[in-house]
């Protein structure tokens, strides 16, 4: 057979070759006719006569008679342990120590034992078995990955014209990856959004296992894919956080059979990513250093720090107070400077939640919110420093006195004044503070005489002393109700205004009125009245100028006046705000003022001009004309 040696071994130990097998086949055959060419019968006592014969002839001639051939058993593969291999070895790894023993059995005349690999001829070594049959032992040392399933035979073979018997077996091997790779972009990532990670392994027999670390942690939440016997994917999901920017998070490889075989010293293969993680900055405001924020007074400057953590970096820092925008302004002492913020000199109205925003590409943060607590003395509250009350002889009229102060463990005071002079509270006077308003004292007043009307002074004290002005209570016989001040016109248009004043005399029962005249007539137009200091006045004449006198009223008359003028607008103007109309407002005497002054001028330029260039003209003529002017000038006024 072409490319198989056959032929078997001498008595000397030499092999013969198939031309000598050939040449043996021609030799005499003492059992042929050579007539006819065929074989004689054997008439024998001994079935194998033919064969003793045959081998004695074959030891004379140097032959072997051609009826004595036994073809061998199939050959038998052993591994290095003893352990017979019908098809496939064993898994071996990678640099480790192949040993195949191939015996062979029986075979007459004794067959040869080869390795082969296709259709190459392997080394071996030659020996026989504790019985006496050949042998044949392969040995191939570190097996590299080239050797998977390589197809290894073991023929035997014992004559030139019969087939020889063959045993193949596949090498079975665990084979580690070769390449891990972390596929596609490697871009920035946003923090809090979900995010998946793909690595590729190839070469890994079986199927590679694949971990996933981001930093020390390994991470769960993972899927594997054998897209092809050589490479499987793994795929990570997972959702970054800002703590994560700068991470490294690793795609890990390995054979999960290989990992605890014996012989196998490889480590993971693995391939890494450094994160780049995008996320809203992260705000933290604090005090600026050596500032106890227990222990603020007035009059010292405070500093405030805001710090800032961003990827990208931030693109804008901005500052809140109490929840409006802060900027920069030196006339109140505030000066905003990027990440600080400097308030120099600061009293109670500083006092409130502070807070600093950054923005970047992914968004904008709000800090936590600071309080900044300034301590102080009390004062009165805001637009609470001034009030009336009118109270008839013993009846008794409630007081109330509110202040502001930090801390509010306060004490009150009250006195009485009178005529420059300053009394203790009568017996008939009583105060105290409310259950739950530590800010507030009630003084219960009781006027029994004209010495009881005047002037009652309240005064409070907390830890960081008293207060600078006491809260000025007028206590008034009762009378016509105090004059409404503070009167504007809130809205004009063509057909109406409307009015508002503030009331005055807390606690009386009183209504307020409205006079309405037109700069035409003298009579009143018409009258409003109301139970509150606020009128809405309708069906006027657009562009009229109207005279307006508001009183309050209670039993016992009515106050003085207080006097607006107004101009309603033109058909077609739309409406104009208390802002404007202040300004339309301003005051009947701005609008005269400027008036006369124009006219005058005129008059003085003109007179002067006729009496340069007309001096000739009679005199009585010039008095006419002057007179004339006058006239025109008191319309213009008008």
């Amino acid at each position: 057979m072409p490319g198989v040696p056959e032929g078997g071994d001498s008595r000397d130990g030499t092999k013969a070759s198939a031309a000598d097998n050939d040449r043996d086949e021609a030799r005499w055959d003492p059992f042929r006719d050579a007539r006819t060419d065929r074989s004689l019968p054997m008439i024998a006592p001994y079935p194998n006569l033919r064969s003793l014969v045959g081998r004695a002839l074959s030891r004379l001639f140097g032959a072997q008679w051609l009826g004595s051939t036994v073809p061998p058993k199939r050959p038998v593969i052993m591994d290095e342990n003893g352990t017979k291999i019908d098809n496939i070895t064993r898994p071996y790894l990678e640099g480790e120590d192949l040993t195949l023993t191939c015996d062979v059995y029986d075979g007459q005349p004794e067959p040869v034992v080869t390795w082969w690999r296709g259709s190459e001829l392997l080394q071996q070594a030659l020996s026989r078995t504790a019985g006496g049959h050949p042998r044949a032992t392969l040995f191939r040392l570190r097996l590299t990955r080239a050797d998977y399933q390589a197809r290894l035979t073991c023929r035997a073979t014992n004559s030139n014209i019969t087939q020889p018997v063959a045993t193949t077996i596949v090498v079975n091997m665990h084979l580690k990856p070769v390449s891990v790779e972390i596929k596609g972009p490697r871009g920035p990532l946003s923090a809090e959004l979900p995010a998946q990670v793909i690595c590729q392994v190839n070469g890994s027999r079986p199927e590679a296992l694949v971990r996933w670390f981001l930093g020390p942690y390994q991470l769960n939440d993972t899927e594997t894919h054998v897209i092809s016997p050589n490479t499987t994917l793994g795929v990570l999901n997972f959702v970054p956080g800002d703590r994560d920017h700068g991470a490294r998070l690793r795609c890990l490889a390995s054979n999960s059979a290989i990992g605890g075989a014996q012989g196998s010293t490889s480590a993971p293969l693995e391939d890494s990513w450094i994160l780049d993680v995008h996320y809203k900055p992260l705000v933290q405001l604090r005090f600026g250093s050596g500032l106890s924020p227990s222990n603020i007074h007035e009059g010292i400057d405070i500093y405030f720090e805001c710090s800032v953590r961003s990827n990208p970096p931030v693109s804008e820092v901005s500052w809140t107070f109490d929840g409006r925008d802060l900027h920069t302004d030196g006339s109140r002492g505030v000066i905003v400077s990027n990440q600080s913020l400097a308030l120099r000199s600061v009293n109670r109205t500083n006092s409130g939640f502070y807070a600093c925003h950054a923005a970047n590409s992914e968004g904008e943060a709000e800090s936590n919110r600071l309080r900044l607590r300034v301590l102080h003395s009390p004062v009165c509250q805001s637009g609470h420093r001034q009030h009336s009350h009118s109270v008839a002889k013993h009846d008794t009229v409630e007081v109330e006195c509110d202040v502001e102060a930090d801390p509010s463990n306060v004490t009150f005071s009250w006195t009485f004044h009178q005529a420059h002079r300053t009394a203790p509270l009568s017996p008939n006077a009583s105060f105290s503070t409310p259950p739950g308003a530590p800010l507030r004292s009630v003084l219960r007043y009781t006027p029994r005489s004209d010495a009881d009307y005047g002037t009652l002074y309240c005064r409070a004290r907390n830890a960081v002393g008293d207060s600078l002005e006491p809260c000025i209570f007028q206590i008034h016989p009762v009378g016509p109700p105090v004059t409404p001040y503070n009167c504007s016109v809130e809205e004009v248009t063509s057909e109406g205004v409307h009015v508002v004043c503030q009331r005055s005399g807390a606690g009386q029962q009183q209504t307020f009125l409205l006079e309405l005249q037109d700069g035409q007539s003298t009579p009143i137009v018409t009258n409003f009245t109301s139970g509150q200091p606020s009128f809405r006045v309708h069906s006027l004449r657009p562009a009229t100028r109207y005279q307006m006198a508001l009183y309050g009223i209670n039993a016992n008359g009515r106050s003085e006046p207080v006097h607006l003028t107004v101009f309603t607008l033109p058909v077609g103007r739309g409406l104009i705000s208390k802002a404007d109309a202040e300004w339309s407002l301003g005051s009947t005497t701005l609008w005269a003022a400027a008036l006369s002054a124009v006219a005058a001028f005129l008059i003085v330029f003109i007179a002067l001009t006729l009496g340069k260039f007309r001096r000739k003209i009679h005199f009585n003529r010039g008095r006419a004309h002057f007179q004339m002017l006058e006239e025109g000038y008191d319309r213009i006024r008008l």
